[in-house]
């Protein structure tokens, strides 16, 4: 019997290895669009106690702890702690959405629409001397967008009540994750070790290497980004303060969470804010969202390299590209699982665990080069 040719035996193990990484793929993105919603319980579960475990560790080896009695009283104020500043949150966001969509049609009717028909009448002030005439009004174009609106802001009104009826569920999942924590806290050296033994020797060690890895790299970003989002509060919270807002710190908190999102950014909040603000005659707020805006982004563009790529590895590009297409394909989960995933794998690939594709080899920084040259 002939032997391939070794091109052939190249490009049938990258068609294999093509269909099996794919396979896991579309598993993965199955499980995430049509399950998470049930596993979200239990993963926030496996996150709590892959955080508490270390430290009911610690307090048992230097204080003698009981290792039961810290995991529950750990876990249990973990969560109550997460409740209470849920709670406090969700209720003064209800409370502030609430009244602002309350307060959209009457904007609109007496502050927007005179003020979008005093530009329009001085916009054909001028076509009109310009020998230019127009067929048709500003209510005409006008009217219909207010309807929109009225019925917009009805439909999140009720929206935003029907909200404090999931409160219910919402505690029956807290339940939930709190047993799951505490079986996941105990036995998590059975469950892990279980699954590994489900493993061959080779892919358990694989396992392992991808497992440390990615606690590593969750909890890069996780510094990364939470360092982000608190340099973006303190700056919007300072801005809104010196302009004179109401609710300052909260407008900064919801805001400063949009930050982090790609493409819309604190922009796509702070941006048509000014542009209203410039339209009904608020010039100093307008004039304050700027700057605050073009203080925000300086800072970001000059920190958030700095900050994350050194620490992830991936180019600012790739990181992008990888957010917009994960949150296409898998909403939430995939706007920061798919770069998390990304960096697991570049960082496993650059040091040899994985070979999917070429690398350059690491250039030597400047001081082992004037190292080498001292030597030469």
């Amino acid at each position: 019997m002939n032997e391939m040719p070794p091109e052939v035996c190249r490009r049938k193990c990258f068609l294999i290895n093509l269909a099996y990484f794919a396979a896991i793929a579309g598993i993965a993105i199955f499980v995430i669009r049509y399950a998470l919603s049930a596993l979200t319980p239990f993963l926030i579960a496996a996150l709590a106690a892959a955080v508490l475990r270390p430290i009911v560790s610690v307090l048992h080896k230097r204080l003698h702890l009981p290792t039961k009695v810290t995991g529950v009283a750990l876990t249990v104020l973990l969560f109550l702690l997460l409740a209470f500043l849920g709670l406090i949150l969700f209720d003064r966001v209800i409370d502030a959405a609430t009244a602002f969509l309350r307060a959209v049609p009457g904007l609109w009717s007496e502050t927007l629409m005179p003020a979008l028909r005093s530009l329009f009448a001085s916009f054909t002030e001028k076509l009109t001397q310009m020998n230019v005439e127009l067929d048709f009004s500003v209510d005409e174009l006008l009217a219909p967008l207010g309807t929109g609106i009225t019925t917009l802001s009805t439909k999140l009104l009720s929206m935003a009540g029907n909200a404090a009826f999931s409160l219910p569920s919402l505690l029956i999942s807290v339940i939930i994750c709190i047993v799951s924590t505490l079986f996941m806290l105990f036995d998590w050296d059975k469950i892990t070790g279980f699954i590994y033994l489900q493993l061959s020797r080779r892919n358990s060690e694989l396992a392992h290497k991808i497992a440390h890895q990615s606690g590593k790299t969750i909890k890069q970003f996780i510094l990364s980004y939470g360092l982000i989002l608190l340099i973006t509060f303190t700056e919007l919270s300072i801005g809104f303060l010196l302009i004179g807002f109401d609710n300052a710190f909260l407008l900064a908190a919801l805001i400063s969470v949009f930050d982090i999102l790609p493409v819309v950014g604190c922009g796509g909040i702070l941006i048509p804010w000014m542009i209203i603000s410039f339209i009904i005659g608020n010039t100093a707020n307008g004039v304050g969202l700027l700057l605050l805006y073009v203080v925000i982004t300086i800072v970001r563009n000059a920190t958030e390299p700095k900050i994350v790529g050194k620490q992830v590895g991936l180019h600012p590009l790739v990181t992008l590209m990888s957010m917009v297409i994960g949150s296409s394909l898998m909403g939430g989960v995939g706007l920061f699982g798919l770069p998390i995933a990304l960096a697991v794998i570049t960082k496993m690939n650059r040091d040899g665990v994985i070979h999917l594709f070429k690398t350059e080899p690491a250039r030597p920084a400047d001081g082992e080069k004037k190292a080498r040259t001292a030597k030469g």
